[in-house]
């Protein structure tokens, strides 16, 4: 059975993570640091506090995240008001097919509510959600479950009702943790095998996700 779909934003809904790869290192080389790729790649879904532990174990102690990150909200910002429309591939077939069926929406992301809701009415899609989850109305991000718990609550659905999709492991094991199906669309980062067997679904992008939507719904 499935009653409801909850999305993650960034890399999955929107053209986000790309935006914030560069900012992230215009920030860096702003005020003197050199953010590496890979550090980016491995905190592709992952919460602030995980994240800031993880550039300060890489760049090292002396490294100012709050100062970065600032910057690079700033530099981010500025962009996707700039380019917006943001859509990844197939978010608007996939999204009218859901529409087409009654099927509730709720997004799910790290990012404040308020910067979430902004995004996604820059892109034309806000009033296609009947939920937003932020990240700043949780206790633990990603991968903890508690983000994805808070959608279906406000959705008035149990987990297991619903189908999470998702662009990051960190989103998939938190998604799993509340009982939810999981699917799998590729942004920066593949799935690896491990992370497939979670997934009904890895498709490349978000429209090939619809023949297994229509399966649950059918089923």
């Amino acid at each position: 059975m499935l009653s409801a779909v909850v999305f993650d934003v960034d890399g999955t809904l929107l053209d986000t993570e790309r935006i914030y790869f560069q900012a992230w290192k215009a920030a860096g080389k702003a005020l003197g640091y050199d953010v590496p790729d890979a550090l980016l790649r491995a905190t592709i879904g992952v919460n602030v506090a995980d994240e800031a532990a993880l550039f300060e174990k890489t760049i090292g102690r002396g490294f100012s995240y709050d100062a970065v990150f600032a910057r690079r909200a700033e530099l981010a910002e500025a962009v996707i008001e700039r380019e917006s429309p943001i859509l990844r591939p197939g978010a608007l077939p996939l999204l009218d097919f859901l529409r087409s069926r009654g099927v509730p929406l709720a997004v799910a992301s790290c990012g404040t509510e308020a910067v979430t809701r902004r995004h996604l009415a820059l892109s034309g899609i806000l009033d296609r959600f009947s939920a937003v989850a932020g990240g700043d109305r949780i206790a633990c991000g990603k991968p903890a479950p508690d983000i994805f718990l808070l959608a279906a609550e406000l959705l008035g659905v149990t987990p297991g009702e619903c189908l999470a999709v998702e662009d990051a492991a960190s989103g998939i094991r938190a998604a799993s943790a509340a009982g939810m199906r999981c699917a799998f669309v590729p942004d920066l980062v593949p799935a690896d095998p491990a992370l497939a067997a979670r997934c009904i679904a890895v498709p490349e992008s978000l429209g090939g996700l619809i023949p297994a939507a229509a399966a649950l719904l059918d089923g």
